[in-house]
Order: structure tokens, then sequence, then C-alpha cells
């Protein structure tokens, strides 16, 4: 997600839940979209 930020993304406005496994960001545009951190969903794993 630093990577993404450091690209030109930003954290938009949002009520997270405790310790959450995604983010919320916007595009240099406004554009909305999410990332989530697979190690840590609710499944434990991600896809090889």
């Amino acid at each position: 997600m630093e990577r993404l930020i450091a690209l030109g993304a930003d954290r938009a406005a949002w009520e997270y839940p405790p310790a959450p496994h995604f983010a919320l960001l916007t595009d240099p545009d406004g554009n909305a979209f999410c990332v989530v951190d697979l190690s840590r969903s609710p499944s434990g794993s991600h896809p090889e």
C-alpha cells in the first residue's frame, strides 16, 4: 500500500473496523479503490 501512496494514491476517509485487512484509497483523479492484505484476511491465506 505504501508503494501506491508513493505513486500518488491517497487514503480515503472511511470508518474502518478494528484491525482492518483492507484500505480504501483514491487515485490522483479521485477514483476510489480497495487494497486487500490477503495475508490478514479472515481465511488466513491467499492463492499462490
